[in-house]
């Protein structure tokens, strides 16, 4: 006669999946990389040139190549960053190519999101 308390086999292989299921899970989220960014105002002026607003504090981030996301009328533009110029504490950004359909308006101001870096999840967790 067979015990009522024992386990079945099937028992046990469940519980194997989902334990390597779960430790799968797990080292995917932990190394899985974020962008960091940070938010950014930008000065259009009557050359139609961006000035970065607050460049004290967002310089040390800005290099050639780097990502910049602008919104504007509820839509959001890739742009990448050709060059720069730090002119009497202002840093001036030149784009590569901005998009035709992106009306850039005389003495306005943009918010954007700079992209900087990329970290795992981990190292934030873990300091």
């Amino acid at each position: 006669m067979k015990k009522l308390t024992s386990i079945s086999p099937w028992i046990w292989v469940v519980c194997c999946l989902l334990i390597i299921g779960t430790v799968g899970l797990l080292y995917f989220v932990l190394n899985y990389e974020i962008e960091k960014t940070f938010n950014i105002n930008l000065h259009v002026d009557e050359n139609k040139k961006m000035i970065l607003l607050a460049p004290e504090k967002y310089s040390f981030y800005i290099e050639k190549g780097k990502k910049i996301t602008i919104k504007h009328d509820q839509k959001f533009y890739d742009l990448v960053i050709k060059d720069f110029a730090n002119i009497n504490g202002t840093l001036t950004i030149n784009f590569g190519s901005i998009p035709k359909n992106l009306k850039l308006v005389k003495n306005t101001n943009l918010d954007a999101v700079l992209y900087y870096g990329q970290t795992k999840i981990l190292s934030l967790i873990l300091p």
